[in-house]
């Protein structure tokens, strides 16, 4: 979406527009990369899953 405000060109949106991100989940990226940082697919998915 960055992409999209920058050049002005249309992207596709991003799969982390539709997924949930838990106090918990966020809590756990470091101070200096919160509002910085994006949080992987990968990551996302595995700490919302049940173990």
């Amino acid at each position: 979406m960055e992409l999209a405000k920058s050049t002005g060109q249309p992207m596709n949106v991003c799969w982390c527009v539709n997924m949930a991100f838990s106090p918990e989940l966020l809590a756990k990226v470091p101070a200096a990369a919160q509002n910085k940082a994006c949080i992987c697919q990968a990551c996302a998915t595995s700490f919302n899953s049940p173990d």
